[in-house]
Parts: C-alpha cells; sequence; structure tokens
C-alpha cells in the first residue's frame, strides 16, 4: 500500500505478507485522510501492531492508518474455514462499513453469525 501526493510524489509506503498467505480484499479512505484496509490472510499477518494468528483456513483482517502511514488499529475475525472481508466503505469520518463472507458460525466480538452453508455474507461497522 502506498500513498503519494497529488504531484506522484511518494510519501508513505507499506507491504504486508503472512506466513502462509496475504490477499487485499478492499481499502477505503476516511474524509481526514485516514486509511482502512482489509482483507484475508492464512497463517500469521503482522500489520504493525504485533502478530495475528489465524484461526483456520483463512481470517478476516482489517487495518486503520493515520493520514501519515502509522499503524493505529488492526484485527481479525475468522473460523475454521474460509473466511475474508472483500469491501470497506466510509460510513462517515471515523466508521468503516465492512462487508465479505464466512464460511463457519462467526463473532466479530458481540453474537454469533449463524451459518447456513457455503459462503455466507456479513457487515460489520467499526467505529
Amino acid at each position: 500500500m502506498a500513498r503519494y501526493t497529488r504531484q506522484g510524489e511518494h510519501v508513505w509506503s507499506h507491504g504486508y505478507a503472512g506466513s502462509s498467505f496475504a490477499t487485499a480484499g478492499g481499502v477505503a479512505v476516511e474524509a481526514g485522510g485516514a486509511v482502512w484496509f482489509g482483507g484475508c490472510f492464512g497463517g500469521d499477518l503482522d500489520l504493525g501492531g504485533g502478530s495475528l494468528p489465524s484461526n483456520g483456513v483463512t481470517d478476516v483482517f482489517v487495518l486503520r492508518l493515520s493520514d501519515a502511514g502509522a499503524h493505529s488499529f488492526s484485527q481479525h475475525h475468522g473460523t475454521a474455514s474460509f473466511n475474508c472481508a472483500r469491501k470497506l466503505i466510509a460510513a462517515t469520518p471515523s466508521t468503516m462499513a465492512v462487508t465479505g463472507y464466512y464460511g463457519a458460525p462467526l463473532s466479530f466480538g458481540g453474537s454469533m453469525l449463524s451459518y447456513s452453508g457455503g459462503d455466507d455474507l456479513f457487515l460489520a461497522i467499526l467505529d
């Protein structure tokens, strides 16, 4: 991930690699310039806030970087199956909507989302 000025000058850049793999799912920018990035990974992934171990085949990850590129927030959620964030949308200046899919009952910290088989869809609001 990289940020450039409108004149094409490099401001900052970061690369992320999981111990097994990592896949980009989506990116969104807050009105103030903070960048959110999401996707899925297997194994362990360090997004700048410490190692995140996957709970199964793939986990959802979400990362927030300040407008200067500094890590400000990262988390992951997963099951023993496939889970991935696919799209991020800035809902308000500091609230992010994340959509994706999951392959077994999944929780984002609250109640467990039911699972009906195949790839079920989720919408999570992060603020």
